[in-house]
């Protein structure tokens, strides 16, 4: 029981808790390097176990954040109009949608987006 049970619950158990660090590191393919092969349930788990651990890590993408600032979005609403600003606004919204697709961008003030 010992061998075939508690030790390889045990190892299951630690490699979740440990999964992260305590500096919140991401610990990669822990579950890919626990070896249990006693042919049972628990190896089946252990099995979910990796499947997950892959789907995870193909669903963890980098990212990053950029702050756009429009420039001279004041003058060309004191000079044109608001609505020239606003078709000024729509337009860099576009061009960062088309840049980075997929990405959301945010109006953040006046003129500055993320």
């Amino acid at each position: 029981v010992g061998k075939n049970v508690i030790q390889p619950v045990r190892m299951l158990s630690d490699t979740a808790r440990n999964y992260c660090s305590e500096n919140n590191d991401v610990v990669h393919h822990a579950f890919e390097e626990l070896q249990i092969s006693i042919h049972d349930e628990i190896s089946q788990l252990l099995s979910s176990m990796k499947q997950m651990e892959a789907d995870l890590a193909d669903g963890f993408n980098e990212f990053g954040l950029a702050m756009v600032d429009l420039n001279f979005l004041k003058k060309t609403n004191d000079t044109y109009g608001h609505e020239k600003g606003n078709i000024s606004i729509r337009r860099l919204c576009m061009l960062v949608c088309e840049i980075f697709e997929h990405s959301p961008v945010f109006r953040i003030g006046g003129d500055e987006f993320i």
